[in-house]
């Protein structure tokens, strides 16, 4: 039975797992989910999230912060950064910080 998360919220922080590892290819993020042995790239922007996540932000800071930066509606970022990450957290590739 899979596990049963609550929503990401953006006062959370989230770090990257232990069950990953990941390089940089191009510019551009491939990791690896090492109990499956599945193989995930990220394009420009979502590597760049993966980065900011290696500390531990908490994901409404980052989710201003890649607005700013990408001259996005704050809210399209939102709704982004949280769908990648709920991906992310399915593959075990990032967990909470409690």
């Amino acid at each position: 039975m899979p596990a049963v998360h609550q929503p990401i919220r953006l006062q959370d922080r989230y770090i990257w797992s232990n069950e990953q590892i990941g390089s940089e290819v191009d510019g551009n993020v491939v990791l690896m989910n090492l109990a499956k042995g599945h193989y995930y790239g990220l394009d420009t922007i979502g590597s760049d999230i993966w980065r900011r996540l290696e500390h531990g932000p908490e994901v409404g800071a980052m989710v201003r912060e890649l607005a700013e930066i990408y001259h996005h509606d704050a809210a399209e970022v939102e709704r982004d950064v949280l769908a990648l990450m709920e991906k992310m957290r399915e593959q075990n590739l990032i967990r909470r910080l409690s």
